[in-house]
C-alpha cells in the first residue's frame, strides 16, 4: 500500500467551546449592566434628590433626561416647566406598578441568554406595553397630554434598565395608541347617542301605525 503525501494530509485540531463563548457573553453583558447601574448611582449622589410620599425626586443639573428607576424619578432641569406635570404623572405609574422590575428581569435573562434574540424582543415588546399603560393613566389627569407628548423629542440614548419618558422610537406608538383608544371612545359615545334615537323614532312609528288603525277602525263602523 501506498502512503498518501503529507502534503495531501490534513488534519483539523480546531474545535469550539461553546461554554467558554457563553461566559464571554455572560461576561460583556454583565458589564454593560454593570455601567448602566453606575450610571444611575453617579445620577443619584451627584444631584439633589427630593423624598415625596410615593417617590423620590431626583433633578439632574444641565440636562433633558426623563426616566424613572424603581421608586426615583430622575428629570432634567433643563425641561420646560410645563412639560414636567406630564412627565412625572407619567412616571409615577412606572414606579407604582413597579416595571423596572420587569426590566431588571430581562436585564438578567440578556446576561444568561445573550445568544437568544427572542430575549430582545421580548423585552422591546414588554418597554412598549409599559409606556402605554403609562400614557393611558396618565392622559386621564391632564387634558393637554397629547401636546406635552408631541411638544419636543429629547436627544438621549437607549437606556434599557430604565423607564424613558422620551424614546424616539415610541412616541410614533405610544399617540397612536392612546388616539387608537380616544376613537373608540369617541365611537361608543356616538353609539349609545343613537340608541335613543333610533328607539324614539321606533316608538314615533309605532304609535303612528296605531293611531292610524284606530281611525280607520272608527271611519269603518261609521260607514
Amino acid at each position: 500500500t501506498q502512503s498518501l503525501p503529507s502534503s495531501m494530509v490534513t488534519t483539523s485540531s480546531f474545535s469550539i467551546d461553546y461554554t467558554i463563548v457563553w461566559f464571554f457573553g455572560a461576561f460583556v453583558f454583565a458589564i454593560i449592566l454593570f455601567n448602566k447601574l453606575y450610571r444611575l448611582w453617579k445620577y443619584k449622589h451627584n444631584n439633589s434628590i427630593e423624598n415625596r410620599e410615593e417617590y423620590s425626586l431626583i433633578t439632574i443639573t444641565n440636562s433633558t433626561e426623563a426616566f424613572s428607576f424603581l421608586r426615583t424619578i430622575f428629570l432634567g432641569d433643563s425641561i420646560e416647566q410645563n412639560h414636567q406635570e406630564s412627565i412625572i404623572n407619567h412616571e409615577k405609574v412606572h414606579v407604582k406598578e413597579k416595571h423596572t422590575l420587569d426590566l431588571l428581569w430581562f436585564e438578567a435573562l440578556r446576561i444568561l441568554m445573550w445568544f437568544n434574540p427572542l430575549v430582545y424582543l421580548y423585552q422591546k415588546r414588554i418597554t412598549e406595553v409599559h409606556e402605554f399603560i403609562a400614557d393611558k393613566s396618565a392622559s386621564k389627569h391632564q387634558q393637554n397630554y397629547y401636546e406635552n407628548l408631541l411638544a419636543k423629542t429629547f436627544n438621549i440614548g437607549q437606556f434599557s434598565v430604565v423607564n424613558q419618558f422620551y424614546s424616539s422610537s415610541l412616541i410614533k406608538k405610544r399617540i397612536i395608541m392612546l388616539t387608537k383608544e380616544q376613537s373608540q371612545k369617541r365611537k361608543l359615545v356616538k353609539y349609545l347617542t343613537v340608541i335613543p334615537i333610533v328607539l324614539a323614532m321606533l316608538v314615533y312609528v309605532s304609535c303612528n301605525d296605531t293611531l292610524e288603525t284606530e281611525i280607520n277602525n272608527e271611519a269603518s263602523s261609521l260607514t
